[in-house]
This record gives structure tokens, C-alpha cells and sequence, in this order.
């Protein structure tokens, strides 16, 4: 599996980077649980394209109803990524494959609460420590349906070095009490099913 692949890889290729940011690299763990995710910008609604950026909006608009990501579900370690194959004769598509860094990776171990990201720039792959803070308020008694399972809503705030804190909306679970979740969204008392930060939306849209 593409999972195992990567956290095999991690091992073998970037250890000694990695242990040199006082990071340690998730051992190969095999997926429990499987979830796939959809990106959106809620923010964006049906406002029309500005003047001259209908192509651009109109690709951006295709690639996100083909673009989808997995959650591989470790018992305490997860993997987030996707598998979409960008295509670099495109130049528009070139562009959105920054604009939504769908490239980006996210491992995190709930154990030595570790997050690491892989980063992709200009063809270059990249593992970096992520310190990026979540805290997490669950309000009772607020719940609502997501693909036929009660989800339990939770703010928060994202606070990233160098960067203002931004407020979190999210959904999680109780059916399965793991703290991960799509991207770099963890620490919930179960699975993250839907999530809106910084006018991105990751939304679950199938578990097995």
C-alpha cells in the first residue's frame, strides 16, 4: 500500500534529517480504518469568475470535483495524501497544484504527538517537523448528520510559527474514537469527518 510505502521510505531515505530535528519516524503501521475526503471553499459560493479568470476557475472548479484524499488509520498513527496525478503540460493545472499544495502530505503519530508534512516544491519532495497548535472546544448537545453518522461539533484555533492564529470548525465521530483527521487537523475525540479552516473544507465523503 502507498501507506506502507511512504513510512518505509521515511525510515530509509530521510532518518538521519529527521532524527537531526528531533523528530522520529513512524514505524511502519498497516491501515485500520480507510476514509476518503473532498477539498472545497465553502467561502467561494456562486460568486461569479473576476474578468478574465473563467478558464482558471473553470479548471480549478473540474480538478476539485476530481481530486479526492485518503486517510489511512493506523491504531496510533495516521497517513494523509492523495493520489491525484497532476498534469504538468497543463499550465493552469501546473498553477493549482501549488494553490492547493494537493501534493502535501500529513503523518502524525498520536503517541509522540509528532506531525510531519511533506512538502512538494517545484518537483522537489521535502519532510518537515510541523509544529502547527490546534486547540479544541466541544460544544454539547450540537450534532448533525454526515453520511448517515452523528457528528459532534468542535471549534478551535490553528496556530502556525510565523503565522496569526485562525479559527476551526469541525465535526468528528464517536464511532470511532481515534484523534486524527484530514491534513494537519488531529486531537479530537474521534475521527475528523468534516473540518473548515482558513476557507478550506476537507468533508469525509467515505469510510471503510
Amino acid at each position: 500500500m502507498k501507506y506502507s510505502l511512504l513510512l518505509s521510505l521515511l525510515l530509509t531515505c530521510v532518518y538521519a534529517p529527521i532524527c537531526a530535528q528531533n523528530v522520529i519516524p513512524m514505524k511502519n503501521e498497516p491501515a485500520q480504518l480507510e476514509v476518503t475526503y473532498r477539498m472545497s471553499f465553502p467561502d467561494k459560493g456562486n460568486k461569479p469568475a473576476p474578468p478574465g479568470s473563467e478558464a482558471f476557475v473553470q479548471k480549478m472548479d473540474q480538478l476539485l470535483a476530481d481530486l479526492t484524499f485518503t486517510l489511512h488509520v493506523g491504531r496510533t498513527q495516521s497517513a494523509f495524501f492523495s493520489e491525484y496525478v497532476f498534469d504538468e503540460t497543463d499550465q493552469i493545472e501546473n498553477v493549482l497544484r501549488g494553490v492547493l499544495q494537493a501534493e502535501n502530505e500529513y503523518y502524525f503519530d498520536a503517541v509522540q504527538q509528532a506531525l510531519l508534512k511533506k512538502v512538494v516544491t517545484l518537483g522537489t519532495e521535502q519532510f518537515l517537523r510541523d509544529d502547527t497548535e490546534l486547540t479544541w472546544t466541544i460544544h454539547p448537545g450540537k450534532e448533525k448528520d454526515i453520511n448517515g453518522l452523528t457528528c459532534y461539533y468542535a471549534t478551535g484555533e490553528r496556530k502556525s510559527p510565523g503565522w496569526e492564529p485562525t479559527p476551526i470548525d469541525a465535526w468528528f465521530i464517536k464511532d470511532y474514537p481515534v484523534p486524527f483527521g484530514p491534513a494537519d487537523f488531529h486531537g479530537l475525540p474521534g475521527l475528523i469527518m468534516q473540518v473548515q479552516g482558513a476557507g478550506t473544507m476537507y468533508k469525509a465523503t467515505h469510510i471503510k
